[in-house]
């Protein structure tokens, strides 16, 4: 009987081993895909914060690139305003003195006669 209990012993011995080595495995387990997450989650997060920095980056050349059509646009169209007054200008100028030409011929002719 006492071989039976010794062998029980050492059955009982070998499981308390075989269960502490089982939970060692499962804590390693557990732990290296707890750091496998967080390492992931950390990377995605990254790859959020880089995206993100990536967008900006993008919406800023958009707007700066928006910001300079409308500025050449607008100074076209001013060149195109300048340059038309200029035209109306001169053309009103060349009418005054074809008006005070005629003005002054019409006051000589009758101051003539």
């Amino acid at each position: 009987m006492s071989r039976d209990f010794e062998s029980l012993l050492e059955d009982l011995k070998t499981l308390k081993d075989a269960e502490e080595k089982a939970k060692e495995i499962i804590e390693k387990g557990e732990n290296k895909a707890n750091k496998i997450k967080s390492e992931a989650e950390v990377r995605a997060s990254n790859a959020i914060s880089e995206q993100k920095k990536r967008m900006r980056k993008t919406e800023s050349a958009l707007r700066a690139d928006i910001e300079k059509e409308l500025e050449a646009g607008i100074n076209k169209i001013d060149s195109e305003y300048a340059e038309e007054r200029s035209k109306i200008k001169q053309s009103s100028e060349e009418r005054m003195e074809e008006a005070v030409s005629h003005v002054i011929d019409e006051v000589l002719k009758t101051t003539v006669e």
